[in-house]
């Protein structure tokens, strides 16, 4: 089935190698998967760690009879990870899964870090970004919902809640009601900590990635969207 997504991912210009991972499924009963990730840059192989547990984890989801609910989700995720681990045992990251089982009131968001998950509000100029998700930073914990803050401090990148090879991290859960007309956006750092984050009004993948792109972002920075 199709999913009206776009992806795309630049390496940032301080790195040697682009670590992040964005992928969205639907599987034939209707239900959606959307996941992204971001590995740490000091940490070895987390590039590798973190695609390989989201295409494992993806695999798992599409492929198990009968299907897998949004609730089963924590635990495929510790089944994956316990397959993978002696693998990455130094290896870090963030992750975040939005799972949309389209029965009602069944959206669910799971995450570790800063990745992040908002929804596009269209203004006359440009595509505005309501973040529904917010990080496991230090700056969160001492600020709050201070977008500035989150996006500018020095701090922003200490994070207290993270993705570890070595030890499973249960994810914390939100309950999400995104409508399907609603277009929304899972990002990583290195596009929402560009303040304030906005996309263009032509959301398309070649306008995206000019925007990305003159953002000449430091970080690895990438974006996956659900343009309705």
């Amino acid at each position: 089935m199709n999913i009206n997504s776009i992806s795309i991912s630049l390496k940032g210009k301080n790195r040697s190698e682009n670590q992040d991972f964005a992928v969205s499924h639907v599987r034939e009963d209707g239900a959606e998967l959307w996941l992204i990730a971001d590995g740490a840059t000091k940490a070895k192989k987390s590039g590798e760690f973190v695609k390989t547990l989201c295409e494992k984890l993806s695999e798992t989801w599409l492929n198990t009879r009968p299907f897998l609910t949004v609730d089963d989700i924590p635990n495929i995720l510790s089944q994956v990870h316990d397959k993978i681990k002696k693998d990455y045992i130094c290896s870090k990251g963030c992750l975040l899964i939005f799972a949309n089982g389209r029965e009602p009131n069944n959206q669910r968001c799971f995450y570790l870090g800063d990745c992040r998950l908002g929804i596009l509000e269209k203004t006359d100029t440009e595509n505005k970004i309501k973040w529904l998700t917010y990080p496991h930073s230090l700056i969160y914990s001492l600020e709050g919902r201070n977008e500035e803050k989150l996006c500018l401090d020095s701090d922003r990148h200490i994070l207290n809640y993270i993705l570890k090879g070595k030890r499973f991290e249960p994810p914390e859960e939100l309950q999400i009601s995104i409508s399907s007309e609603t277009p929304f956006i899972l990002a990583s750092d290195g596009f929402w900590s560009n303040y304030p984050a906005f996309l263009p009004l032509d959301l398309t993948k070649e306008s995206i990635e000019n925007f990305l792109q003159s953002l000449t972002p430091q970080d690895d920075c990438t974006v996956l969207i659900h343009s309705s």
